[in-house]
């Protein structure tokens, strides 16, 4: 007699009043086929072919089991197919791949639908819904490598089940594509930086010596061939500018204070306007946007009474102050010399003599605004006192007979010595320096002005 099997397991379908004396069994036959549809395991050998599952009805075939087992050495990618009928298979890929290194997928799906690829050493839960298989649940062998995740077969679809970046499949050490790791002391190993790209180098140990110098800007001083004293002459050398890049003058330049600012030697370096008598100019380096030019500027707009940026020229915006020059009664530059951060008059003829009290006063002295002027100062008076030559930036205190002073930027020293004494004092924005006597009367003070540090630049 002919049986219509059931709809997803394919189970006896007996009709009424019929078998009598052969539901025994049916039935049992019915409870093998439920019991091997939830606990029953399917052996499935793979090669490099499809595979069809065997789906003869009223039987217990591979594909009313519960558990798919795949083994067998695949040669290339293939496919289960599966009935398109609602069941849930458990997969076991225990299969593997021919030739070192390879990787080979399975698909389980239905004839017609779509289905889930599995590697070798994946374990999934799969549904199907009668048309497609979809995946449930998978634990990929990448998680379950006995050792270490160093020998998974799929190391990219690893790291991404771990939530990793692509660093993690790089090995430690210092060849191309490692990662470089620190030693015990937190050092970096040697490298080869030759290949390293977006990383400002120097491209020899003479442009390496040339960034260590870069502090010390390029040196300025009166022009040698001038008998105006209306040119300066600067450089060459190298110094780091206000935005951390590097500008460097190759050769000597020329600038003119009597003319407006120009590219280019022996012409105009002035920022705006005309020159003027007892004047402080700041001079500074400047390079262009593009940094394809490096010139000089010079502009009083860093001078009293407070600082202010100089006009800079369209186009330009690096800069860094190298130094000051000052006008004279003429509007000419006033001789001096430099020596690193030391700048000196070569004519010495700022004497003042001026009497001082017990109350401070404020004097002028010719050296730039809020620089460290060098003085030689005496103090002159018919008995004994002191004199205290301080910076406004301290606090007004009273000398005392013992040269005594806690202020950083004070100097004490007796009257009647027998020569000057050497001070450095810083100036405010006017170029003063304050001056107090122990008593009122009597004081004269002799002060000449040597010359000035300056950072040029390092502190502005």
């Amino acid at each position: 007699m002919s049986f219509d099997p059931s709809a997803l397991l394919r189970l006896y379908m007996v009709d009424d009043d019929t078998e009598e004396g052969n539901w025994d069994n049916l039935l049992n036959d019915n409870l093998s086929r439920i019991e091997e549809a939830g606990h029953g395991i399917a052996p499935v050998i793979l090669s490099g072919a499809d595979v069809t599952l065997d789906d003869t009805a009223f039987t217990g075939t591979e594909s009313h089991k519960a558990v798919l087992q795949l083994s067998g050495l695949m040669v290339q990618n293939c496919n289960i197919i599966v009935p398109a009928r609602q069941h849930i298979y458990h997969v076991l890929n225990d299969s593997s791949a021919a030739g070192s290194g390879n990787t080979y997928t399975v698909t389980v799906k239905t004839a017609a639908g779509t289905g889930v690829a599995l590697t070798h050493g994946d374990r999934a839960t799969l549904v199907v819904d009668g048309t497609n298989v979809r995946e449930v649940f998978r634990r990929s062998a990448m998680l379950v490598a006995s050792s270490s995740l160093s020998d998974v077969p799929n190391k990219m679809e690893a790291r991404l089940n771990l939530g990793l970046g692509s660093a993690a499949e790089l090995a430690v050490g210092v060849a191309a594509s490692n990662v470089v790791q620190l030693d015990s002391l937190a050092r970096l190993p040697a490298v080869d930086g030759s290949q390293l790209v977006n990383v400002s180098k120097p491209a020899d140990v003479a442009q390496l010596m040339q960034l260590f110098r870069a502090k010390s800007p390029p040196p300025i001083a009166n022009a040698v061939s001038d008998s105006q004293d209306t040119h300066i002459d600067i450089g060459p050398g190298s110094c780091v500018l206000d935005d951390g890049s590097i500008a460097t003058l190759a050769t000597k330049i020329v600038k003119r204070i009597d003319q407006n600012w120009q590219i280019g030697s022996l012409v105009g370096g002035l920022d705006a306007g005309s020159r003027a008598a007892n004047q402080w100019y700041a001079v500074f380096l400047i390079k262009s946007t593009d940094e394809t030019v490096v010139d000089v500027l010079i502009s009083a707009g860093l001078g009293l009474p407070a600082p202010v940026e100089p006009v800079m020229p369209a186009g330009w915006t690096r800069k860094r102050r190298i130094g000051w020059i000052r006008t004279d009664a003429s509007s000419n530059i006033t001789r001096f010399w430099q020596d690193g951060d030391c700048f000196r008059w070569k004519s010495v003829n700022y004497l003042k003599n001026t009497t001082v009290s017990s109350t401070a006063s404020l004097l002028a002295v010719p050296s730039p605004p809020q620089h460290e002027a060098m003085l030689l100062a005496k103090l002159e008076r018919p008995s004994f006192g002191s004199l205290i030559v301080s910076s406004t930036i301290d606090v007004d205190v009273a000398p005392d007979n013992l040269r005594n002073t806690n202020l950083p930027n004070a100097v004490v020293f007796p009257s009647n010595l027998g020569s000057p004494s050497l001070v450095y004092v810083k100036t405010d924005q006017q170029s003063r320096v304050r001056l107090r006597a122990t008593v009122d009367t009597g004081n004269t003070v002799m002060l000449q002005t040597l010359g000035w540090r300056d950072a040029r630049g390092r502190d502005d």
